[in-house]
């Protein structure tokens, strides 16, 4: 029992834990341990063979298409709140504030459209500086050895 609080938080000794138990939290920890040991231990040394980051690959394509399609949709939104903005603006001609709400709506609109395009064009000038490219593959890191 001595052990045990050894592993438990100075802050939790002497206290009730009102999740664990001495022995629980002992054993989580060691369990937790353990897992990760046993997942990570091989994929850092390589063992036994190259790495697989197909998967890893795949992810991030997946999520430039929907970085992409998230581009577009907003574009178009802000686009939209635009021309909302617009249609308030001449519908409510006679109304102070109808023009004044269609004004704002438009502004918005404008600033939401300069956004998304300085985004954007932030990306692709990054992209451009790196020598980046959708359609290129990276691996990781690795030493090449001579050839005899």
């Amino acid at each position: 029992m001595n052990a045990i609080r050894h592993v438990a938080p100075r802050y939790f000794q002497g206290k009730a834990r009102p999740w664990l138990g001495g022995a629980e939290y002992a054993a989580l920890a060691l369990s937790a341990s353990a897992i990760f040991l046993w997942q990570a231990l091989p994929r850092l040394a390589f063992a036994q063979s190259a790495p697989d980051y197909s998967y890893w690959t795949t992810l991030i394509k997946e999520a430039g298409a929907l970085f992409d399609m998230l581009t577009a949709l907003f574009t178009a939104l802000a686009l939209l709140f635009f021309f909302w903005g617009l249609a308030l603006f001449i519908l409510k001609a006679g109304s102070e504030e109808g023009r004044a709400k269609g004004r704002v709506r438009m502004v918005w609109g404008i600033v939401a459209l300069f956004v998304i395009v300085a985004v954007w064009g932030l990306v692709q000038l990054l992209f451009q500086i790196s020598g980046a490219s959708e359609n290129k593959t990276y691996g990781p890191p690795s030493v090449q050895y001579p050839v005899d």
